[in-house]
């Protein structure tokens, strides 16, 4: 039931009748207004009660009958009809249909029928009316609202609201009436609008957010999202066109797109270099650019080096040069740098080797914070008037740098502590096979010690003095063995640990070959291999002594071991770039590719034994290459089966 106590006037020319159905609606608990019997009776009775329901019997005394009765009345008052009658043909039904009844209830009826009847009609009816009342709002709201609309007749336009004037930058109302509908897009979806809003205007077939483009007055295109609808306008048929421009939308959508594609780049990425070769696909997908580079810069050293390098027009080789100029212009602003072609040109003039490259319209320079010790630098070059970066390009791309930079960020993270676990099982390995071999290359000397005093404790008396020397000559060289293997390992340790001193200075690199040729003068003697010199002579290295010492000894030592008896090494040396380059060549057995991959590594199983079965652990070399790096050098190894080996290092020369 109802809160609010219904209205209701009944119209019924059969007073039994009336009166029944005025009980029944009494004891609902509605409020009867009046039972009158003529349509004349109920039109005015109507107009001047304003009823909530009229319960009309369409067959009625006098002139009228109910059906014209409700049509004379519902052409002034908006008020639900309930038709009562007694006969259900169709002639009669389509009559009542004119006049929009709420329902029909066929005599007799019975009280539940006449109860829902009524409660459905008046929750329409309030339906309907909260319905007309949100039309109305709505179309106050649309003459006022910031969307873009007009209305076009047969394709010209005829109407157009201030918001969308201001979209297309125009003044002028006149600026557009009359004209061709289609001129409000660019020209690639001009026929496609033509066609569609003739089917609108001809058929009624509704466009509902269709994505086009619209120029603007400044050259921009706009993305916009249309509607259209059939409509009247003065009494015509016409089209109405919703302009909403979603350029900001598709801007934050594009920018949302992107920074998920930056940031989800680290997943599948498996290195820095296609971090950043994806990162660049990405960015020219982003904004309308293709030449590209990305350079980072060691905050310390200020060392730059370029991560990535796109240039359609320029060689690496040939323009990186201007490109380093403008990135140390672009550290030292710490800002974003645009450079247009005059200022490129006064940089190019000032050096020669510049000349010939093609000048960028315009360099764009973005310097990057990635960490505490290093800075990326985007560097964007124009050569193309026509597709050149605009405002909007601009604020898009500062929009992403920060995305930009923890992606790199990241993925340098991810690789240095690839990197450190890649060390540190490295460093693990190393340290299992040091243990393993140190083990095995002390105990063996220590056996051989042992054995050889425990024959001249116990058979001295019977041994000859030739057998005596043998096995002094024996327990010497094990000894010596020990000494070396002892002395590297102490090296070794000293310098893993950090205690090793390093105190470089001016050496005479002669002095330092010649005085460890003699230390190793027994061994090569013995095996009757000549050390020969070549250009050595006037060489002044900045070393530390014991590390240089240290290196030429282990490198002699091997290239003796590994040298058969009449054999020859060569040591020579020569001037290369502010260092000394140390060449020890030997005629010995030399080796392959795998075993040279190797030759720096501690290996688990027993090291390769000389010509004349000398031992060794491998620690020696080692402690080279570390002692090598120490000074900023470099060794490298050149060598072939029976085909002798060369290893040549590099040393820091004298100022």
């Amino acid at each position: 039931m109802s809160q609010k106590k219904i209205k209701i006037l009944i119209v019924e020319d059969e007073s039994i009748v009336g009166a029944d159905l005025k009980d029944t609606l009494l004891k609902l608990d509605y409020t009867v207004i009046d039972v009158v019997r003529t349509g004349e009776d109920a039109i005015t009775k109507a107009f001047n009660t304003k009823p909530d329901l009229i319960l009309m019997d369409i067959m009625l005394d006098g002139n009228i009958s109910g059906i014209d009765a409700a049509q004379k009345i519902k052409e002034k008052i908006d008020v639900p009809i309930i038709y009562l009658t007694a006969y259900a043909d169709e002639g009669t039904i389509q009559n009542a249909k004119l006049t929009d009844p709420f329902a029909y209830i066929l005599k007799p009826f019975e009280e539940r029928t006449l109860f829902f009847s009524i409660e459905n009609a008046i929750y329409k009816h309030e339906a309907n009316l909260k319905l007309k009342k949100s039309e109305e709002r709505y179309r106050t709201l649309v003459e006022l609202s910031p969307i873009s609309i007009c209305i076009a007749i047969e394709g010209k336009i005829v109407y157009a609201n201030q918001a969308l004037l201001k979209l297309l930058g125009i003044k002028d109302l006149n600026g557009l009436i009359e004209k061709p509908i289609e001129h409000l897009v660019v020209s690639e979806f001009q026929n496609f609008l033509s066609e569609k809003l003739r089917s609108v205007e001809d058929h009624g077939e509704a466009i509902r957010a269709v994505e086009i483009k619209v120029p603007s007055a400044n050259g921009v295109q706009i993305e916009a999202e249309i509607s259209a609808i059939q409509t009247e306008y003065e009494g015509k048929s016409a089209v109405q066109i919703v302009f909403r421009d979603i350029s900001e939308e598709k801007r934050k959508e594009k920018i949302q797109q992107t920074t998920i594609k930056i940031l989800q780049s680290i997943n599948f990425s498996k290195s820095l270099s296609q971090e950043y070769e994806y990162l660049y696909k990405t960015l020219i997908d982003f904004i309308p650019i293709k030449n590209v580079a990305f350079t980072t810069i060691d905050e310390k050293t200020k060392k730059i080096v370029f991560q990535f390098y796109m240039d359609q027009f320029n060689a690496f080789d040939f323009a990186h040069k201007l490109d380093e100029i403008l990135i140390e212009q672009t550290i030292r602003s710490a800002r974003k740098q645009i450079l247009d072609i005059s200022e490129i040109s006064e940089i190019v003039k000032l050096h020669a080797d510049l000349s010939k490259i093609k000048i960028p319209l315009r360099w764009i320079g973005v310097p990057l914070p990635i960490n505490d010790n290093s800075t990326l630098v985007l560097i964007i070059k124009e050569y193309d008037e026509s597709k050149m970066l605009v405002q909007n390009d601009l604020e898009m791309l500062n929009a992403i740098i920060v995305p930009l930079c923890r992606a790199i960020e990241r993925k340098m993270i991810e690789q240095d502590l690839k990197v450190s676990l890649e060390k540190l099982a490295e460093l693990n390995q190393t340290k299992d096979n040091f243990f393993s071999l140190i083990s095995h290359d002390l105990r063996s000397p220590f056996d051989s010690i042992i054995g050889f005093t425990e024959v001249l404790k116990n058979d001295l008396e019977s041994l000859s003095q030739e057998e005596i020397k043998l096995y002094l000559d024996s327990l010497y060289q094990t000894s010596r063995h020990i000494y070396t293997l002892i002395n590297n390992l102490l090296q070794y340790s000293k310098f893993q640990l950090g205690n090793s001193e390093f105190s470089p200075k001016g050496l005479k690199l002669r002095e330092i070959v010649e005085k460890n040729v003699e230390i190793l003068k027994g061994i090569s003697i013995k095996k009757e291999i000549s050390i020969r010199f070549h250009e050595v002579a006037d060489l002044c290295i900045k070393a530390d002594e014991d590390m240089v010492n240290s290196i030429v000894l282990n490198l002699l030592t091997n290239a003796i071991k590994f040298t058969p008896r009449k054999g020859e090494i060569l040591v020579s040396a020569g001037k290369m770039n502010g260092f000394v380059q140390v060449h020890i060549k030997d005629s010995g057995v030399g080796m392959d590719q795998a075993k040279i991959a190797k030759i720096f590594k501690l290996d688990a199983k027993k090291s390769t034994p000389g010509t004349e079965n000398e031992s060794g652990t491998g620690l020696g070399l080692l402690l080279v290459k570390q002692f090598i790096e120490r000074h900023s050098g470099t060794i490298e190894v050149e060598s072939k089966p029976n085909m002798g080996t060369t290893f040549s290092f590099t040393i820091p020369c004298c100022p």
